[in-house]
C-alpha cells in the first residue's frame, strides 16, 4: 500500500500534491475529479480486494495440535504416535473442501458485489 501510495502516480504520469490537491473541482457548473481522488480511489479498492484475497488464504484452519505421547517400548503405540503426528502436520492447501461452507461464498459475493 505505500507502494502504491508514493510511487503509482509517478508510474501512471499524473503527479500531485498528496496534501493540496482537492478531491473534486467545479468549473462551469460541472464537478470534475482530479488525480487525487482517482488515485485514493484506487488505493481503496486495491485495499479491498487484498482483504477478500486475504479472507481465501484466511479459510482454512489447522486442527489444535495434539500432544505427542513418548515413545514407550512396553506399550507398543507406535502406530497411535505416528497417527497424533500425521494428524499435527499443517495444511497449507486452500482449495481443500473448498464447496463445503457455503455461507463463506454468500458472504465472498456479498463483498464482491458491494
Amino acid at each position: 500500500m505505500l507502494l502504491l501510495q508514493y510511487v503509482a502516480p509517478i508510474a501512471g504520469g499524473y503527479q500531485y500534491n498528496l496534501f493540496n490537491t482537492e478531491m473534486s473541482l467545479e468549473w462551469d457548473s460541472a464537478r470534475w475529479t482530479t488525480y487525487r481522488c482517482i488515485h485514493q480511489t484506487f488505493m481503496f479498492q486495491c485495499f479491498i480486494m487484498m482483504n477478500i484475497f486475504n479472507m481465501i488464504n484466511c479459510r482454512v484452519l489447522d486442527p489444535i495440535p495434539q500432544p505427542v505421547p513418548e515413545i514407550d517400548d512396553e506399550e507398543g503405540n507406535e502406530e497411535e504416535r505416528a497417527e497424533i503426528i500425521a494428524a499435527n502436520k499443517p495444511s497449507f492447501n486452500i482449495f481443500t473442501r473448498f464447496y463445503q461452507n457455503w455461507w463463506f461464498w454468500i458472504i465472498l459475493f456479498a463483498e464482491l458485489n458491494v
